[in-house]
């Protein structure tokens, strides 16, 4: 049986791509995602339990994520999960971090609360013609089973 290492988070943006170095094939990103699950606790009330992710994007898909997401942007990502060792200087303590590298993101459009589709900011999918595309047939869907 063969080995994988996969991960795919829906969630949103806790703030704006971080550029942290840029080259000649494009720019290596952090991005900070949040995804939100909902339980009931022993009490019976509603909790909310927010998890962030860290998140890198490299090359031309870091340039992507930088010009076309901002804090809120909600998006689907496809990666693999990497563990990464270093010595704190300060202890020098071995310590450890865990990231996700991207190999895809997509910006989401989000359902609202009447069931119609909610268009993201025009900077999420400005040049996106495909996206743009699909929001306007959930859009015709959407009408047709109101009907």
């Amino acid at each position: 049986m063969l080995d994988t290492n996969e991960v795919k988070l829906t969630g949103n943006l806790g703030r704006d791509p971080e550029v942290l170095k840029r080259t000649d094939t494009g720019c290596f990103v952090r991005l900070s995602v949040g995804t939100n699950k909902k339980y009931k606790n022993a009490q019976k009330e509603i909790v909310k339990d927010t998890q962030w992710h860290t998140v890198y994007l490299n090359n031309w898909l870091g340039d992507k994520a930088a010009s076309h997401l901002k804090t809120g942007s909600r998006v689907v990502i496809s990666g693999e999960l990497q563990t990464k060792q270093w010595e704190d200087e300060k202890t020098g303590e071995t310590r450890y971090s865990v990231g996700i590298y991207a190999k895809t993101f997509e910006v989401v459009a989000k359902l609202s609360k009447e069931n119609d589709v909610s268009t993201p900011d025009k900077t999420d999918v400005e040049g996106n013609a495909d996206l743009n595309i699909l929001l306007e047939q959930v859009r015709g869907l959407l009408s047709k089973k109101r009907k």
